[in-house]
């Protein structure tokens, strides 16, 4: 089984390689890499380095032919809460996947994110090609007062943490997620337009993870081993949250109504 001819995002292709790899270890096949070719809003020189970066090489030498391309694994993708965690994203599988990431070379933590901020906890907020509402992907978007409501739920279950927010734009773009961090005394970093490779590890390291609907940061979930907040993808994506994450309304015991401004 290999994963091959995807054209989209970086979190998606490696989404979808992570998808392969789960599925031929459930049924107990090899899995043989395929490396990524072109990567949406990347130059077509850096695909192989991001590839090689994602580390989700084949089984074993011998895997190295294959008699089924797929663009992604859909029994994966598309699979429940409950057979997500007790089929193909099992923690012997996880392992799997963590050890293939661990398997090149990492880049250190930005500067956004240096010493004086860990541990930290990390929110993915996607931008850059998802518009507001009825705008561009307004599907995967989630608005910053949503953000700015989560923050004080954040400080509550991680006391004194600072907080960095993964993104893109200018810090004027999060004005209201500033405000509500003041408010509540919370140490908040902005992480923005950084490297690639940068950010995702950095997600990966986080002691607690917020999602965004987006495979950039699921994939990153899957390898994490902190706590993982589904708040924004909860009932509101297609890709379902694996039942050890976790809500934040959930978990501070806050009746469905917390939620409502996630989805939009």
């Amino acid at each position: 089984l290999t994963i091959h001819g995807k054209t989209d995002g970086f979190g998606a292709q490696l989404h979808a390689q992570m998808s392969g790899i789960a599925l031929a270890a459930a049924q107990g096949r090899p899995y043989s890499h395929t490396p990524m070719q072109r990567i949406e809003h990347m130059a077509p020189s850096l695909s192989r380095a991001l590839d090689a970066f994602g580390g989700m090489g084949s089984d074993s030498p011998a895997a190295s032919t294959t008699d089924e391309h797929v663009k992604y694994a859909g029994q994966v993708h598309n699979a429940s809460e409950e057979v997500l965690s007790t089929r193909y994203y099992t923690e012997p599988i996880r392992e799997l996947l963590r050890r293939k990431y661990a398997s090149s070379p990492k880049p250190a933590l930005p500067s956004c994110c240096s010493s004086n901020c860990q541990p930290y906890l990390a929110v993915h907020v996607r931008r850059g090609d998802v518009k507001k509402p009825r705008g561009l992907n307004h599907f995967r978007y989630t608005p910053n007062a949503a953000y700015a409501e989560l923050l004080p739920r954040l400080a509550k279950l991680h006391p004194g943490m600072p907080i960095v927010v993964c993104s893109q734009g200018n810090p004027a773009d999060f004005a209201e997620l500033s405000v509500a961090a003041t408010a509540g005394g919370i140490k908040l970093h902005f992480c923005l337009d950084e490297e690639l490779r940068s950010t995702f590890h950095l997600l990966v390291s986080a002691e607690a993870l917020v999602l965004a609907r987006s495979s950039l940061s699921y994939a990153a979930a899957l390898l994490s081993r902190g706590t993982v907040y589904s708040d924004c993808i909860h009932n509101a994506w297609w890709h379902a949250p694996l039942p050890s994450w976790h809500t934040t309304y959930e978990r501070l015991n806050l009746t469905n109504s917390a939620r409502q401004s996630f989805v939009v």
